[in-house]
């Protein structure tokens, strides 16, 4: 906002804050996410039941997204005050992108070597 740097790169909520203040978004991409254990040392029950528990979160906040929004609010409210002001009607329901846990695609990994 000072004229510094041309452009940066944000996150929820504040891609909608830096919005509200007149900057212009330029691309957007979304986070795949990706299994957190892996390989013959993971547990495999509690990797089973994270992923289920993942999978139930991703069929919930896909139904209501509205629902969800307040938490991109409540996670930073108390450390930033221009966030404490935002409502949930300043963000946008489409930013909002979850998909099942699954492991990386190999060849989205072979892509990228």
């Amino acid at each position: 906002m000072t004229g510094q740097i041309e452009a940066t790169t944000l996150t929820e909520p504040y891609i909608s804050l830096a919005e509200k203040k007149g900057c212009r978004l330029i691309i957007s991409a979304f986070h795949h996410g990706t299994e957190v254990a892996s390989g013959p040392r993971r547990c495999r029950e509690p990797t089973a039941r994270s992923t289920r528990g993942g999978a139930r979160a991703v069929r919930r906040i896909n139904a209501n997204k509205r629902a969800y929004l307040h938490y991109f609010i409540d996670y930073y409210k108390a450390k930033d005050a221009e966030i404490a002001k935002l409502s949930i009607d300043d963000l946008r329901e489409s930013r909002i992108y979850v998909v099942d846990p699954a492991p990386i695609p190999e060849a989205r990994i072979a892509a990228h070597l």
